[in-house]
């Protein structure tokens, strides 16, 4: 009775340590299997959407460098161009002062106007390239573009009042005038002030959105 026990005891820890085995086997085998199918296409997978990425960046960098490159040679070309516009109208203009002043500050407005155009063209299309929204870029522009306004009320009025200083000849270089309180010789008419250097040699600066009325006195002798 005892070796009949025995026996079975004996079978049926072997018939376990079997099953037990023949589980492991096929869970170690089963596993690899599936595994490394897994793994391999989600490598593949990240591989190739990193390389369409680094491609796309390559492909916009070359474009962006592109767009640089044209906006530069257009404004070299437009340079050229305002200069050469200037340089002639002075050399037909040689001997009056007033004349030459009114070229020189024609000049300058038109390369600035040129430049700041040429590149703010550049960066939009830039940001366009790399999937900023236009309406995003129309609206941050807006936002700029009043804060500047803004804080810069007065350079502008200051430009506006130039203007007409200089385009309608309501000073010339050397008229001696009164302008408000200041009395003294025409020095310089710009986009921003007017210089006046008094009988004693001082030199006054007046803005020129201060200017409000301009008397023009007979030089002392």
């Amino acid at each position: 009775m005892q070796a009949s026990n025995l026996t079975i005891y004996c079978y049926n820890i072997l018939s376990n340590g079997v099953a037990s085995s023949t589980n492991v086997e096929t869970t170690a085998t089963a596993a690899p299997s599936a595994a490394p199918q897994g793994s391999i296409g989600a490598l593949l997978a990240s591989r190739w959407l990193e390389l369409a990425t680094y491609r796309e960046m390559v492909e916009h960098l070359i474009t962006s460098t592109i767009i640089v490159g044209i906006a530069l040679l257009i404004g070299f070309i437009l340079e050229t161009i305002v200069r050469s516009t200037c340089r002639i109208a002075r050399e037909r203009r040689l001997g009056r002062p007033s004349q030459l002043k009114k070229i020189d500050t024609l000049q300058s407005i038109l390369l600035s106007v040129a430049r700041y155009t040429v590149a703010c063209i550049a960066v939009f299309k830039v940001l366009l390239l790399w999937g900023v929204s236009s309406q995003s870029l129309t609206v941050g522009g807006a936002i700029v573009a009043g804060a500047v306004g803004f804080g810069s009320q007065g350079l502008v009025q200051d430009m506006i009042t130039g203007f007409g200083l200089l385009f309608e000849d309501q000073l010339q270089i050397g008229d001696f005038v009164q302008i408000g309180d200041k009395t003294g010789f025409v020095r310089e008419v710009g986009l921003r002030v007017v210089k006046l250097e008094g009988l004693d040699g001082t030199e006054h600066i007046l803005f020129n959105r201060t200017i409000t009325s301009v008397s023009n006195l007979k030089p002392p002798v």
